[in-house]
């Protein structure tokens, strides 16, 4: 795997994450047959959370974006819209959002 596949696949994986007492947020991806375990910080969990997103229309291209690159009103959108999210990624916008109002 080069750099940029695994660049990809922190990014994918902050938005699958697990989430764990200790602090340390956990992921397990299949790649190529290969089992991948990324363990990664809180906060650094919450800087690369990424969102796809079609656009205020649904209609344009899929764009990857960080979740706190959103805006608060596409955030809130988010968690009103979208019922499917899991509890981790509410959890992150939730922190994003907290973070924002303090």
């Amino acid at each position: 795997m080069n750099n940029n596949e695994r660049q990809t696949l922190l990014g994918i994986a902050s938005s699958l994450l697990s989430l764990a007492g200790s602090g340390l947020y956990s992921v397990e991806i299949l790649h190529n047959n290969n089992l991948i375990t990324l363990v990664l910080p809180k906060d650094e969990a919450i800087r690369r959370a990424v969102w796809g997103t079609y656009g205020k229309s649904g209609q344009e291209p899929l764009k990857w974006v960080r979740l706190m690159d959103c805006s608060t009103e596409h955030l809130e959108a988010i968690l009103r819209t979208q019922h499917h999210i899991t509890n981790d990624i509410r959890y992150i916008i939730g922190e994003i959002l907290k973070a924002r109002a303090a």
